[in-house]
């Protein structure tokens, strides 16, 4: 099943798709930096390379408010012509907002050096690495959305799959903090690191439900 257009609307929602797909590629890269950061971190710890990987993640970020802003206008220049408007609007705000998150778990990174037993290193990397799939997922779904519907509804189901597992991570996380001899401001470090993290999946969980409702309402 195919996403339905307006015949005479089809040349606008072409246009408005490439750019949605151009600011998931944004998004995706975002989450690639803050994957590197966490692994510099935590894994082999190095400030000048964490340094740099948190800076693309804040980089990153300015360009898809900055593109952000350019497709609303957009959309909103040329309400005659704009299929599903207000949709897209809270799909667009809902990616802003993965980066969002990554930027703000990165940040966290740069406090101090923190000694992380390997074992919470290893949840905390893949926590990211959870959090990283789930946001690819979303832009297959993206990029299926005019497509196939059946393919988003299943890219929607793994992005899904990929929070569950980033949530149970995150209380594996905590399980571990609260009964490690670790210094307490490393500990709060280390929780709201991990919970930022989370939320990013769970932003990238919700704007694949907006991408499958939007396939859903407007498939013919």
């Amino acid at each position: 099943m195919k996403f339905w257009i307006p015949p005479f609307r089809a040349g606008s929602e072409e246009k408005i798709q490439k750019q949605l797909t151009r600011l998931m590629d944004l998004v995706i890269e975002s989450a690639t930096y803050l994957d590197i950061s966490v692994k510099n971190f935590a894994q082999n710890y190095d400030e000048i390379r964490l340094r740099e990987s948190i800076e693309k993640v804040s980089e990153i970020e300015t360009k898809i408010d900055n593109m952000r802003r350019e497709i609303e206008k957009e959309i909103y220049s040329k309400p005659g012509m704009t299929f599903n408007k207000q949709e897209k609007i809270e799909l667009i705000e809902s990616l802003d907002d993965i980066a969002d998150y990554a930027e703000l778990a990165s940040q966290l990174m740069l406090i101090k050096n923190i000694k992380i037993p390997k074992d919470i290193t290893h949840d905390l990397i893949e926590l990211s690495s959870s959090t990283k799939r789930s946001i690819v997922s979303l832009r297959h779904a993206i990029v299926q959305l005019y497509t196939d519907f059946r393919k988003v509804k299943e890219y929607d189901r793994l992005a899904e799959e990929e929070r569950n597992k980033a949530r149970k991570l995150y209380i594996k996380i905590m399980t571990k903090l609260f009964s490690s001899d670790m210094d307490t401001k490393d500990i709060l470090i280390i929780k709201t690191l991990s919970y930022k993290i989370s939320r990013t999946a769970d932003m990238s969980e919700i704007a694949a439900d907006k991408v499958n409702f939007m396939a859903l309402k407007y498939t013919g």
